[in-house]
């Protein structure tokens, strides 16, 4: 069975932000992405042309250019060596891919791939045609007596707007103001209107029936993408149940988005702010409820609406009561407390392919201690990334496709029993967007059971699998690790860290390579993003136990107990019962809601799902001191098998208003410094501002990287006292007396909140100017005429050296029209095949030679030589005449060595 790839991203992406402004990418052409081509199983066959350039020592710049554009999907590609990703990829023009390393000697391209969205798109074929067809099959889950997806019966009209493009700070063209608005009739007796709105991801903005592209913005016959339109049937349901709604269309994000170092994530934020302040504005006239306002982002959308949830503050005239996340990407690591949040993941999501939304709960957990707002995700079995959007599903008005590729018969494949078909997925979307709406806007609380961990399902998802688990929500929540112990059990109780690491110790939770790249809940290993713990169980006998000892005691009375748990894959379900222990030393044991087997997710051989389960139980008949819990522990029933508990919480019987609060948001700064001569190091002071006082002792960490030593980092941890409004992270810089050819050098800073505050504007920078001048540049030749057998040599002279390595362009030019130029013939054939020439007749000027010419750091003098064939024949005189060029320096420089005539 072939190995399933990953991308494992993450804010390492997001993390180098000179570069990105550096190596900026051009707005790709606007075309439809690609449509997977069906199961064909990689045979190794390498495609794109690789690259390894020498920056300076150890340091080296890899790159890989695909032989057609990259597809336009939410996923970023990323550079991997044995499915480990290297560097901080970067992505150039549409196709380039490139990232720079640390490594004693080059890199070798034959060990390296290009991963994007779990499939290695530098190879030949699809890595996810080995998915296994095997389903996981979880019990059926009870069946509720009410369904949200119900039909209002209010009468809908529909209809839409434009307004004045949004200029976006980084774009060369400003963005559309475009709504597609459904709502009540406004006869309709509604009350107060709750405001839904909805904004769609990144995906193909321009499409045309024929084969023809166009730049951005779409050029005729291209037409836009009308992706704004793919949540009206939700927008419809709603509307009929009393519900304002509007779904907004970016595409020009979409087409622009490549040039900006957070994905466009603050650039979507905006136009979602932009547009709740339009529909402010005409409250009155459609019976709005501004207090109601539930944000809802599909893909990047789900990144966007969660950093305006994060960045719309109370003194808005409208408020973000919830917002509900599809697929969504999240780069920077962040969450939104205070706001009631539900992340819907795709089992079979073939795009965002690590799940990466679940960070959205993950985070929600430990940032502030008095956020009530439930913080939930479900797992959607069967789902893919696409169908969600109905104009990103086959049969639409543009081109669209199945993001899921493989095999068709294997698990997530299209003929699968366990995959679900388009118009089923959009009935789980619709069930549950709508679930959530109603209870975030206080319409019916019972859709509480859909999201907070119980096994249910409602008529209208039909047999799909929907599985759930929360946080917050008044939840008192014991983290292993931080406020707990390992009770004295016989099970082997190991806290671990919560990362992705097929080389790693016992310290990391998911070590060995069958566990290396599960996802959703451990980042793998080289993304920067926080760390958790969890609590690892495992056990070699029936009736052996193990778990948390508490630091202080839980009370669960009146109140249910939940367990977020991953099984360990390596066995399809596990048997086991839950221990509860008094401060007295009473026990009991129960057993879990739905009895003692616990089924596990795919092996990540396959599809690397490791998705933490909700173990709920009910304590009420007990028989100890339910105020006084100091211990949870598993008993086991099967004879072997290896748990993750990620944390335990007891669950009130109702779930507590949300707060009215928003979490002080840290932005990052730039700084600008002179580099200076003085080789000693100093520190240079990078800033950072608060939204808003900070109200607790809080505190951040920041990535430091430096440009051009992207795998030479330091995290610091920055700590906030309350009040504080403003700061700065030190940075240490030193001087020489050398010139840089770019002038520029310097650190990119990248930063997540870790408790009481969250980042907002996460990527900061401290440039480092360079202001030694630049050398006086010459070109010799060593002799002005040459014989045949005989070397033609140029000799490129600095006046003082630079100090990194630097590349100089060396290029074969055409000279003087009235002395013939040298042909292929006319070097020697080792020559010949060292730089690729691929004719002897045709003149070398004509064969684009490019000849390698590094200056190492601290050298002053670059020489190029030619070997001149001698072939015995009778030849006329002879010239090859070479440019060596600096761009950035405005240096070009031409010089001619001419052959002697032979006799």
């Amino acid at each position: 069975m072939g190995r399933v790839y990953r991308s494992a991203v993450g804010c390492v992406l997001a993390g180098v932000v000179a570069l990105s402004m550096v190596i900026t990418g051009s707005a790709s052409p606007a075309v439809a992405s690609p449509v997977p081509t069906g199961p064909v199983r990689p045979d190794g066959a390498r495609v794109g042309a690789w690259t390894v350039r020498n920056l300076s020592g150890d340091l080296w710049k890899v790159s890989w250019r695909s032989p057609q554009r990259l597809p336009i999907t939410s996923d970023r590609p990323v550079i991997v060596r044995d499915a480990t990703p290297i560097g901080t990829p970067i992505v150039a023009d549409g196709q380039v891919v490139s990232t720079v390393v640390r490594s004693a000697k080059a890199p070798d391209p034959a060990k390296l791939d290009v991963v994007l969205s779990g499939d290695r798109i530098s190879r030949r074929g699809q890595d996810v045609a080995s998915i296994r067809n095997t389903a996981v099959n979880f019990p059926a889950g009870r069946l509720l007596d009410f369904d949200p997806a119900t039909a209002g019966a209010y009468q809908t009209t529909t209809s839409d707007y434009t307004g004045d493009p949004v200029p976006v700070k980084g774009f060369e063209h400003p963005v559309e103001f475009v709504g597609h608005v459904v709502e009540p009739a406004l006869s309709e007796n509604t009350g107060p209107r709750g405001i839904v709105l909805f904004l769609h991801g990144r995906h193909s903005y321009c499409y045309a029936e024929a084969d023809s592209e166009s730049g951005w913005p779409c050029q005729a016959p291209s037409k836009e993408v009308p992706s704004q339109l793919g949540y009206d049937y939700i927008q419809q349901r709603l509307a009929s149940q009393g519900y304002f709604t509007v779904s907004i269309r970016v595409n020009g994000i979409n087409a622009q988005d490549d040039m900006l170092s957070d994905g466009g994530a603050d650039a979507r934020a905006l136009l979602v702010r932009k547009h709740l302040d339009y529909w402010a504005e005409r409250a009155t006239e459609h019976h709005l409820d501004l207090d109601k306002v539930v944000l809802v982002g599909h893909s990047r959308g789900g990144e966007g609406v969660a950093r305006a949830a994060l960045q719309v503050p109370l003194s808005a005239p409208y408020r973000v009561v919830g917002a509900v996340l599809l697929a969504p990407t999240d780069f920077s690591g962040q969450a939104v407390p205070y706001v009631p949040t539900l992340t819907v993941l795709p089992y079979c999501d073939g795009d965002v392919y690590d799940l990466q939304g679940q960070r959205f709960t993950d985070g929600a957990r430990d940032l502030v201690s008095d956020d009530t707002a439930l913080h939930s995700s479900v797992m959607v079995m069967g789902a893919n990334h696409n169908y969600f959007n109905s104009e990103w599903t086959p049969g639409s008005t543009a081109p669209s496709w199945d993001d899921w590729s493989g095999d068709e018969n294997a698990v997530c494949g299209e003929k699968h029993p366990q995959r679900l078909s388009a118009p089923a997925q959009r009935s789980v979307g619709l069930a549950y967007v709508a679930g959530a709406v109603q209870l975030f806007t206080g319409t019916d609380t019972r859709n509480l059971a859909l999201l907070d961990g119980e096994r249910v399902r409602v008529a209208s998802t039909g047999s799909a699998v929907v599985l759930s688990e929360s946080v917050g929500g008044g939840r008192d929540v014991r983290v292993p690790g931080v406020d707990t112990g390992t009770t004295d059990g016989t099970m082997d109780a190991d806290f671990c860290r919560a990362v992705s690491d097929g080389n790693g110790g016992h310290s990391v939770c998911g070590r060995g390579a069958r566990l290396a790249d599960a996802s959703p809940h451990w980042p793998s290993f080289g993304e920067v993003l926080p760390e958790r713990q969890a609590l690892e169980l495992a056990w070699d006998a029936t009736g052996q136990s193990g778990g948390m000892l508490f630091d202080k005691p839980l009370d669960l009375t009146g109140k249910t107990l939940q367990l977020r748990t991953i099984i360990d894959p390596a066995r399809p379900s596990l048997q086991f019962g839950v221990r509860l222990t008094d401060a007295d030393g009473a026990s009991a044991d129960l057993v879990p809601v739905g009895g003692n087997e616990q089924v596990a997710f795919d092996p990540t051989e396959t599809i690397a799902r490791l998705w933490a389960q909700t173990l709920t139980v009910d304590p009420s008949s007990a028989g100890i001191d339910l105020a006084k819990v100091v211990s949870v522990e598993l008993v086991s029933i099967s004879p072997k098998g290896r748990v993750w508990v990620l944390d335990a919480a007891a669950v009130p019987a109702e779930l507590p208003a949300a707060p009215n609060k928003r979490i002080p948001l840290v932005s990052l700064g730039t700084a600008t410094e002179l580099e200076g001569n003085d080789p000693n190091a100093r520190t240079v002071r990078v800033p950072f501002t608060l939204n808003e006082k900070a109200r607790q002792r809080s505190s951040f960490v920041v990535r430091v990287a430096s440009y051009d030593e992207l795998q030479r980092s330091d995290l610091i941890t920055v700590n906030l006292a309350p009040g504080q409004t403003k700061g700065s992270i030190p940075v240490d810089v030193a001087g020489n007396g050398l010139p840089s050819l770019d002038g520029v050098s310097g650190f990119s800073l990248t930063g997540w909140g870790v408790r009481g505050v969250m980042t907002d504007s996460y990527l900061g920078q401290l440039d480092i100017k360079d202001d030694d001048p630049l050398p006086k540049v010459s070109l010799r030749v060593a002799r002005k005429t040459v014989r045949e057998g005989k070397n033609a040599t140029w000799a490129f002279t600095l006046s003082e050296p630079f100090s990194v390595d630097t590349s100089v362009i060396v290029e074969v030019v055409r000279g003087p029209k009235k002395v013939r130029a040298l042909t292929g013939a006319d070097v020697t054939k080792s020559w010949r095949r060292a730089h690729g020439v691929g004719s002897t007749s045709k003149p070398l000027y004509k064969q684009g030679l490019w000849i390698s010419g590094d200056l190492a750091a601290g050298s002053t003098k670059l020489t190029v030589s030619v070997p001149i064939a001698k072939d015995g024949r009778k030849e006329p005189r002879e010239q090859l005449t070479l440019r060596f060029s600096l761009p950035e320096a405005g240096v070009s420089l031409t010089q001619t060595v001419y052959v002697a005539a032979s006799r």
